[in-house]
């Protein structure tokens, strides 16, 4: 413990003419190689008191900080997914570029009082009967987190009323809007989809048959060189959407392989998409697991990888 502190002590006053000398200099070298694991873990520790400048304060005092500073707290009720950061990046990325950034995010709910955050986020997935706030203030904003169906992910029926304030999904109808997809304007960056109501006339305005490349040799081997007609590449056997039964019947009429769990193909350790369907099939089947207002996933996004097949979607 003397050990680390001292060196500690060295690290902060490194810029003082003590420790330009060059004794001082052996001295830390030799303390460095005394440190042990723990000491290690005292300066993790003195490192966030540091960062921290409200380190020493109880969870009281903490929440009166952030209010004299005007700053919006939020909590991060458990996991999205097992990330507990909800999937949102690194804390210091939260609001990056943000045109307001007085929040702070937090998944620390022995930070602060949990009825002293401004807002609770919950992963609707991860909710049940018990583990929940005890104590709640009547400013507080609680938000319904949720990326899947309702078809699939019912909202749990203890919570269906006077229990959320704000909804945060990929409907277009949520309070704060989280989609899989975002078009933007590849001149200007402005946001065209997903809207109730897309305007395409950006990408009509765009597109000129005189403006297209031609296509390069290497898009044309790719085709020149694929045998086989339809893929799907699938895992939920039992979706509500009725797509397996739909392949089923489309089978009967056109070769479509199954590659996944629902069928008797697989890509193990190969690029599914690139590796496989770019390189053998002409057409993507891309289903979603249920028909839900707004649904639409990653499945319409990963078959744009491909160059050289075309994406059938339902």
């Amino acid at each position: 413990m003397t050990i680390f502190l001292s060196f500690f002590c060295l690290l902060i006053v490194n810029q003082c003419t003590i420790v330009r000398d060059y004794h001082i200099h052996t001295d830390v070298r030799a303390l460095f190689q005394q440190l042990t694991y723990d000491d290690f873990q005292i300066q993790n520790i003195f490192r966030k008191m540091i960062r921290e400048e409200d380190y020493f304060a109880n969870e009281i005092d903490r929440a009166k900080i952030y209010r004299k500073k005007g700053i919006k707290t939020i909590l991060l009720w458990k996991t999205l997914f097992g990330n507990k950061n909800f999937y949102f990046g690194q804390k210091e990325d939260f609001f990056r570029d943000c045109s307001f950034d007085k929040c702070k995010i937090f998944n620390d709910r022995n930070y602060m009082n949990v009825e002293d955050y401004d807002a609770i986020l919950f992963h609707g997935n991860e909710m049940n009967d018990y583990e929940v706030p005890q104590k709640r203030k009547t400013t507080q904003f609680y938000v319904y987190v949720n990326l899947e169906s309702p078809a699939n992910r019912k909202v749990h029926p203890k919570y269906q009323r006077n229990f959320f304030n704000l909804t945060m999904t990929y409907r277009l109808d949520s309070d704060i809007l989280w989609t899989y997809i975002i078009v933007e304007d590849i001149k200007n960056g402005e946001f065209v989809a997903p809207l109730k109501d897309v305007d395409w006339s950006a990408f009509q305005n765009h597109t000129n048959a005189r403006d297209a490349k031609e296509v390069s040799s290497a898009i044309l081997d790719t085709i020149r060189n694929k045998s086989k007609s339809v893929s799907w590449l699938v895992s939920n056997c039992y979706a509500k959407s009725g797509r397996l039964e739909y392949v089923k019947e489309l089978s009967k009429h056109i070769d479509v392989d199954v590659y996944g769990r629902c069928g008797k193909f697989n890509c193990y350790n190969k690029d599914c998409f690139k590796d496989v369907i770019e390189a053998n099939y002409f057409f993507y089947l891309s289903f979603e697991n249920s028909f839900c207002d707004d649904y639409v996933t990653e499945k319409l996004v990963n078959p744009f990888r491909l160059t050289a097949a075309i994406r059938i979607d339902v």
